[in-house]
């Protein structure tokens, strides 16, 4: 015979198990998750290491073409025209530097070919770049 007192013991060891079995299920899909990413792993640390690369590389030839300006402009070679040149000039190849990253896309991804409603294809979705 159940006593009242024991009623919510009942449903509390029901609802434990409950918990117990949602937790599993939760861990077990995100153990699939990471088993399914895991072979972008090395690809994603490759482009890090790149992205590393280029902008030690763009901080550094930011850094000498400065000197080199300010070098040049005590030595009253350089005036404010050239000087203004070519700290566009080394902004603009650090910027397309930069953006050679863009290109880059997962290994086995292909890109979107939606039809625009202008008719042209673009990796866009619908939303604008």
């Amino acid at each position: 015979m159940l006593v009242p007192h024991a009623l919510p013991l009942l449903f509390y060891t029901g609802s434990l198990q409950f918990l117990r079995s949602a937790r599993a299920a939760i861990a077990t899909d995100a153990a699939d998750v990471a088993q399914l990413y895991m072979q972008y792993l090395a690809p994603v640390i490759s482009l890090g290491k790149t992205a590393k690369r280029k902008i030690l590389l763009n901080i550094s030839l930011s850094v000498v073409t400065k000197g080199a300006v300010l070098v040049l402009a005590a030595l009253g070679k350089f005036m404010l025209r050239g000087a203004v040149r070519a700290n566009i000039g080394a902004a603009l190849f650090v910027i397309l530097h930069g953006m050679l990253l863009m290109g880059w896309r997962l290994p086995g991804a292909k890109r979107s070919t939606k039809q625009r409603s202008n008719g042209h294809a673009d990796a866009c979705s619908n939303k604008p770049c």
